[in-house]
């Protein structure tokens, strides 16, 4: 019988699976250590599986074409199945998947979602090494590789094209390398997936998109990345804004870019620009028709060409609205903070503005608009400046504030959306934006190293607005800039495209976007036949009609740029999921999947899946019992203690009093909390905090195990707001065993191992559980007993080392005390008493003896 072992390649990825406690320093720090895998038991099996991955992007004009390919190994003795989970571009049309198992190389087939997970079950079953790539969005990717065999490399490789932006003057390519932490509301309902959240009922698959995430310092997992750069004109120098990056010129349209060997931790997005004089993008159409028997697909690029005269400034009001959660605390706050004072005194004199705040709760600057006047800009950035980051991203809660927010009729509403999009609930959110945008405009700015871009574009295209990430390494300065410079510049709206008696259908987006100033018109579109023509573009400018008209012919055969075809499948795909915002539809589901499947491309439906038909696993081990989990790394500059977000003073306790603290606004008329032993409480409003607070009684004698609290927030406007707080209650001290390495003879170092031992109890705690805390130990001390401390260090998960320097004078025993606090406080001690052989005598000393017994003949054999 198989009994699955789910194991998290991690020391401390686990402690996520809780409701995050403090997290609490160890009492000697950690050393760098490599990316492991941990059992449940705490002991260290060796490392992950993924030993690498190698990025190669040639780039032609403004299509890329990319292959990712990741490097799998089994330390163990036995087989093993490989889980990963990572991110793509938003954009991307993933068109192929290959493994190759040692020499041996077989090419993915796409397939329906099940039927590949079918197919691959199967296989994993039979003993046969077999890969799965699915879509969990349109920017995060799971890859399973089952039996992979011990010694023998794996490498699945995955290709994907993708159109490139380009906006006032520079064209761009951004490559993702980690999936941040997301927050994941609703009630559980079980865990299909090997993330840290459970499914909840908002979020069906979150155990899908919330990957263990490593320790915070460095992984053993690398990157490799190489581009060779063709912008079809003469470009300027290339750089990157991110990394350290190696640029070798070819000539003046040409470069070879590769990512510096010093700065290959996947913590953050790679960006890669350069400039491109708009005079110099040509507008035209790449069109790709393998035969005159098929139908074929083009990419209409045009620049707008006029030179409107500057536009009548329309008085504004700006609703900005900042992401305060746990995930922000930091560097990203510390940048939200820089950008939106510098979005305060920039505001045009006839604006008027508000701020919100959201995080578990959310909360305004003022009750109505302000008007720009210096007293409000000052009162404004005191409010900002007293922003910290901490509780979830109820980003939903953060929207409905600023589309409910008084508003003032004469004056186009403009909501401003700071956020690092660290959320599983996207669809909530842009059903929200279709349902409530009206006539105001909704503009995202992602702030951070590594944000869910592809949640802060399609908010923008919601909104009819404009999306801009800033990066913590990017000047708030000059997106500021952009920003005004968007708002007051005249936009071309009302766009549409005439294809003068061209056979041109299936065009995307079905519904053009606004374009702003320094911003191309693209568009993809199916043709059935060859043919020439004039396409006009036509639109309003500045409130005067525009027209544009272009040249295009179609060919009857066209075998280059088969890319084309792939993207136009992948924004047909694209416009079908978004009309699919706020329920599902059987009929468009089915039109997606054949989209994808006549395409052979990757969407939410459809999933690449590939076998090798040799059988690999013996007979007795064609069910393997260990599944690793890749772990990913944390984003720079988030804060793992605070991204998990926590309203208790600890998640894991003891039977006591611990402090519940609730973000809601100060407005409310009540909030109280329903604890699972019959107890209701009243919080009380603390200025200081700025949240509500009360101390609750766990009684003496509460049984171990998961509880929750109910909390109701009962809003000003008569409105009522219902959460649910996790937290365990933990009564047991951890138990810790120490070992001598090393023989313990009186004046001689010796080598010390503390482990943590899990105990029956604490796996109890977490039964049921896909992952689980490996060790919850949060200071640990070893003393003689003379009272002299023995200096450790973490080494593993639950593992300490450290050397102890045994007194020339020792004779018999000696005892040791370990003293053990876990997180929830309890404390565990116990004495380990090591036997003390006898001094060994001088090296130099024996030898001597010995060549003189040699010497009397009585060596070696004598009696």
């Amino acid at each position: 019988m198989r009994t699955d072992a789910l194991l998290v390649c991690a020391s401390l990825a686990c402690l996520t699976a809780l409701p995050a406690a403090p997290a609490r320093a160890e009492e000697d720090p950690a050393p760098p250590v490599a990316l492991r895998a941990v059992s449940p038991d705490g002991s260290v099996l060796g490392p992950c599986p993924l030993e690498h991955t190698d990025v190669r992007v040639e780039i032609s004009g403004y299509v890329a074409r990319t292959r990712v390919t990741h490097r799998f190994a089994n330390p163990y003795d036995e087989p093993i199945e490989a889980l990963y989970t990572f991110p793509l571009p938003e954009g991307a049309a993933v068109r192929d998947m290959e493994m190759q198992v040692g020499e041996r190389l077989v090419r993915a087939e796409i397939r329906r979602r099940q039927a590949a997970r079918e197919e691959y079950e199967a296989a994993r079953r039979s003993g046969q090494t077999a890969s799965l790539l699915d879509q969990e969005r349109p920017n995060i990717f799971t890859t399973s590789v089952a039996n992979v065999r011990p010694g023998v490399p794996i490498r699945v490789t995955l290709e994907y094209v993708e159109t490139l932006p380009y906006e006032d003057g520079v064209r761009r390519l951004v490559f993702p390398m980690t999936v941040g932490p997301r927050y994941v509301p609703g009630t559980p309902t079980g865990h299909a997936g090997p993330g840290w959240s459970p499914d909840t009922t908002r979020v069906p698959d979150a155990s899908r998109i919330t990957p263990p995430t490593a320790p915070p310092r460095r992984s053993g997992h690398d990157i490799a990345v190489a581009i060779d750069l063709d912008a079809g004109v003469e470009m300027g120098p290339p750089r990157s804004p991110t990394h350290d990056v190696h640029v070798r010129r070819i000539d003046a349209r040409r470069a070879h870019v590769e990512l510096a060997q010093h700065d290959r931790v996947p913590n953050r997005d790679l960006v890669l620009e350069w400039p491109v004089s708009p005079e110099r993008i040509a507008s035209g159409v790449l069109a790709h028709r393998p035969d005159e028997d098929t139908d074929g697909y083009l990419t209409l690029l045009l620049q707008p060409n006029a030179s409107p005269p500057p536009a009548e400034i329309t008085p504004k009001e700006i609703v900005f609205v900042m992401d305060t959660s746990g995930s922000m605390n930091g560097p990203p706050m510390a940048h939200s903070r820089a950008l939106m004072g510098r979005l305060i005194r920039d505001l045009h004199p006839q604006d008027s503005f508000a701020v919100l705040r959201y995080d578990t709760a959310t909360s305004a600057l003022s009750p109505l608009p302000l008007e720009n006047t210096p007293a409000n800009r000052r009162r404004a950035l005191a409010f900002i400046d007293g922003l910290e980051g901490s509780g979830g991203t109820d980003a939903l809660a953060g929207l409905r504030a600023a589309f409910a927010y008084p508003r003032d009729p004469s004056k186009l509403r403009i909501v401003v959306f700071l956020t690092d999009g660290y959320i599983g609930n996207e669809r909530e959110i842009l059903d929200e934006i279709q349902r409530r945008i009206g006539a105001a405009r909704l503009f995202s700015f992602g702030v951070g190293s590594s944000v869910n871009r592809y949640l802060l574009e399609e908010m923008a295209r919601e909104g009819r607005g404009d999306a801009a990430i800033v990066t913590l390494r990017d000047a708030p300065e000059e997106q500021v800039t952009a920003f005004y410079k968007r708002l007051q510049s005249p936009y071309l709206t009302d766009i549409e495209v005439d294809w003068g008696g061209l056979a041109v259908d299936r065009r995307f987006p079905e519904r053009i976007p606004d374009l702003f100033a320094g911003q191309p018109l693209e568009v993809h579109a199916r043709y059935r036949r060859a043919g020439r023509g004039t396409v006009r573009v036509r639109g309003r400018l500045a409130g005067r009609p525009f027209e544009q008209t272009l040249e295009v012919e179609l060919p009857a055969v066209e075998e280059q740029n088969a890319a084309v075809a792939s993207i136009w499948a992948r924004e047909r795909i694209a416009e079908v999921e978004r009309s699919m915002h706020g329920g599902t539809d059987e009929a468009r589901e089915e039109e997606l999947v054949q989209v994808a499947l006549d395409h052979r491309l990757m969407s939410r439906l459809t999933s690449f899946v590939a076998v090798e038909h040799r059988v690999v696993a013996a007979e007795d081990a064609r069910e393997p019992g260990r599944t690793v989990t890749v772990p990913v790394e944390m984003p720079e500059g988030v804060n793992p203690r605070t991204a998990f977000g926590s309203s208790l003073s600890l998640a894991r306790f003891q039977p006591g009093d611990p402090e519940l603290r609730v973000e809601a606004p100060a407005t409310a008329r009540a909030v109280t909390a329903l604890f699972p032993f019959g107890e209701t409480k009243a919080l009380r409003w603390e200025p200081r905090l700025g949240r509500w607070t009360t101390r609750f009684l766990v009684p003496r004698g509460t049984p171990e195990g998961n509880y929750a609290i109910t909390i109701l927030i009962h809003l000003a406007d008569g409105t009522q707001e219902r959460l649910e707080r996790p937290y365990t209650v933990d009564a047991s001290g951890p138990e810790v065993e120490l070992d001598a390495l090393d023989p313990v003879r009186a004046g001689a170092t010796v080598r010390l191992r503390a482990r943590q031992r899990f105990t029956a109890a604490d796996r109890a705690l977490h039964r049921g559980r896909r992952v689980t805390i490996l060790s919850d130990v949060a200071r640990l001390r070893v003393t003689t007993d003379g009272g002299e401390r023995v200096a450790l260090r973490l080494v593993e998960p639950g593992v300490w080392e450290g050397e102890l320097a045994v007194p020339e004078d020792a004779r018999g025993e000696l005892e040791l005390r370990v003293t053990a606090h876990d997180v929830a406080g309890n404390r565990g001690e116990t004495t380990v008493t090591l036997p003390v052989a006898a001094r060994a005598e001088d090296p130099a000393r024996v030898a001597r003896s010995e060549a003189q017994v040699d010497a009397t003949g009585l060596g070696e054999g004598a009696p």
